[in-house]
């Protein structure tokens, strides 16, 4: 499977409304339950759920996973050109990246992107890197249910399986040491650092979205509110609690991954302590994820440019009410298929309104679709072209076909390149190619070649271009032949 680039900026873009969603939902119905366990998988399963969403969209699915006909989407779009194009400069020019102007603007986002992702993750490796050299330097003070830990350089916190007791912690009496410990321990036995790792890395991706760290920052919260409610134990006085949590809060800066035993927020913290518990009834708030997530679906769906425009079964459009009606048709200049056969294929027939772009659609439609061209490019006619000609008589128009089917093509010499000279293991690419030396010319075997090497792996999906470069006229063979270039560029 490979992830086209376009595909993972809509799904960035797809999974971050979702988070917005998400964020306002747990803002306005949960964030004030005192169902703290059931609040911290809410904010877990949705995020999951904002990240899985854009990819079980039917919408995003194609093009995430290259479904999409590639002919569309990638550095090809071969249309027939006349017989007489200078061999010399060979027909480049029909190698049209239809995104092409954009491709300046899609390569700077994706470069200001990428260098926020690096500085996230490098970031996030210094974090690493302190908690690292905290463990060097800190005394190991016993083992148990979890690694106690003696520290100077941050406030009291827990990591992984670890405690680190700031020395000051140490000074306080045997009860309320006690009641800290057991705070860090509820962190270690409901693994809260496993939620802030999964949550640093959505963060990583998703820097340039603020809601992926406000529901960070949620999330952090509940589990203050669990470890708060496990060392209380039961217990229904709480000011003693409080004022540990006044006396130990600190200003000083903590490190991201790890769980302070106070800190800035103590405030919302004693507020928690003190709220009647949550109402049973309230659970029900819950049928409001079910919403939720259709409108997350939703939101994907408007996100993604609808997908059928860009599809070989696409639908020739309607022309506008006022068009004149198609009194006739003739096809003149074909020998190679009859009248009967061409208008089967055109689908437009007389009586049916008539709209100059609409008739070009239909005559072309894609690469795959039974089409006019289709015919006779899928069968050697690389140079036919037509022309229609229009007569209006009132409010009706009689249409000449005028068709030039020119030479059949053979497929001369198919050559692999890779762009700015790098190495490509080019012995695994070529059995992929369809389009072989001495072939009739066939568009629809360039098609699936193309799709071949862009689903490979092997190189960048939308790097493929095909060349077609047509060979002088009056070869010793006898028959028109062209040349391929597959242009292909390293992942």
């Amino acid at each position: 499977m490979i992830l086209s680039d376009k595909a993972f900026f809509t799904w960035l873009l797809s999974a971050s409304l979702s988070m917005l969603l998400l964020w306002v939902v747990y803002s306005c119905f949960f964030r004030t339950w005192t169902f703290f366990a059931l609040n911290r998988w809410i904010l877990i399963a949705g995020t999951c759920a904002c990240l899985a969403l854009p990819l079980i969209s039917s919408d995003v699915v194609g093009p995430l996973f290259t479904s999409e006909d590639y002919s569309q989407s990638l550095v090809f779009n071969l249309y027939p050109f006349p017989d007489d194009a200078p061999p010399e400069t060979g027909v480049n020019a029909v190698a049209v990246n239809s995104q092409q102007p954009f491709e300046w603007i899609r390569l700077t986002v994706a470069l200001v992107y990428w260098a926020g992702v690096a500085f996230m993750l490098v970031r996030s490796l210094k974090t690493f890197a302190q908690l690292r050299g905290i463990k060097n330097e800190a005394e190991l003070i016993t083992r148990d249910i979890s690694n106690v830990w003696a520290q100077s350089r941050l406030p009291t916190f827990s990591f992984g399986r670890d405690i680190f007791l700031h020395v000051h912690t140490l000074s306080l009496s045997a009860e309320q040491l006690a009641t800290v410990r057991r705070h860090e321990e509820a962190h270690v036995l409901q693994k809260h650092s496993v939620d802030n790792i999964f949550f640093e890395i959505v963060t990583i991706i998703f820097w340039f979205n603020p809601f992926a760290g406000k529901l960070s920052r949620y999330l952090r919260d509940v589990h203050e509110f669990l470890a708060d409610q496990w060392a209380l134990a039961g217990r229904r006085e709480v000011t003693d609690y409080q004022q540990l949590l006044v006396s130990l809060a600190s200003g000083a800066s903590t490190n991201r991954l790890a769980q302070p035993f106070s800190n800035s927020q103590f405030f919302r913290r004693i507020v928690m302590l003190n709220k009647p518990r949550t109402n049973y009834m309230e659970r029900f708030k819950l049928l409001l994820l079910v919403p939720t997530v259709a409108a997350a679906m939703f939101l994907t769906a408007c996100v993604d440019e609808d997908q059928n425009a860009h599809t070989d079964q696409q639908a020739v459009s309607t022309p506008p009410a006022s068009a004149p009606v198609i009194s006739k048709i003739t096809w003149v200049g074909n020998h190679a298929h009859s009248d009967s056969e061409l208008n089967k294929l055109l689908g437009i027939k007389t009586g049916d309104l008539y709209d100059h772009r609409v008739f070009e659609d239909a005559m072309n439609r894609g690469t795959r679709a039974e089409s006019v061209t289709n015919l006779y490019m899928n069968n050697g006619y690389l140079f036919f072209r037509t022309e229609i000609s229009e007569k209006h008589v009132g409010n009706t128009v009689e249409l000449t076909v005028n068709v030039q089917e020119g030479e059949r093509a053979w497929v001369n010499n198919v050559t692999l390149t890779v762009k700015n000279g790098a190495k490509l293991q080019l012995d695994q690419l070529r059995p992929l190619l369809d389009v072989k030396k001495g072939q009739l010319f066939n568009r629809a075997l360039l098609v699936t070649s193309q799709e071949k090497l862009a689903k490979s792996g092997l190189v960048r999906s939308d790097s493929v271009e095909i060349h077609p470069i047509p060979l002088a006229m009056g070869t010793p063979v006898g028959k028109r032949l062209i040349d391929f270039e597959f242009v292909v560029q390293k992942p």
